[in-house]
């Protein structure tokens, strides 16, 4: 008998939680494990090629939450953020060394993404 009333008297001994102050606290916890989730997927689904051409810094990007989008010397020259399995994009060097160029990106891939960079018609960045 005081086997079962020490039980009963360490059960009741613990601090309990009231209904709400869970449901709170599960709210907060899915709401991190999604954010978590999301920004490991964005981590792991980005994919970037930064390439030098005549002192000029073409950057692509491309991931499943983000889009596509292509970047020069910091300025967005392009962005397709709907799904699909090959993508291009275009832009122009703005200034300095090679004013006026015309960029052409191709993305693509099953698999593996591949990106290729074309600047007047020459292939400066193969697939890769």
């Amino acid at each position: 008998m005081t086997l079962e009333k020490s039980r009963t008297r360490r059960q009741s001994q613990r601090p309990q939680l009231s209904r709400p102050v869970l449901t709170h606290v599960s709210r907060q916890l899915r709401a991190w494990l999604i954010f978590d989730v999301r920004r490991y997927l964005q981590l792991i689904t980005m994919k970037t090629w930064n390439i030098k051409h005549k002192g000029h810094e073409i950057r692509v990007e491309n991931g499943w939450f983000t889009g596509e989008r292509l970047i020069v010397d910091g300025e967005m020259q392009d962005e397709h953020k709907e799904f699909a399995f090959c993508g291009q994009l275009r832009g122009k060097i703005g200034s300095g060394d090679g004013e006026g160029e015309i960029i052409k990106v191709s993305l693509g891939g099953w698999f593996r993404i591949v990106c290729r960079v074309l600047v007047d018609g020459r292939l400066i960045q193969p697939g890769s």
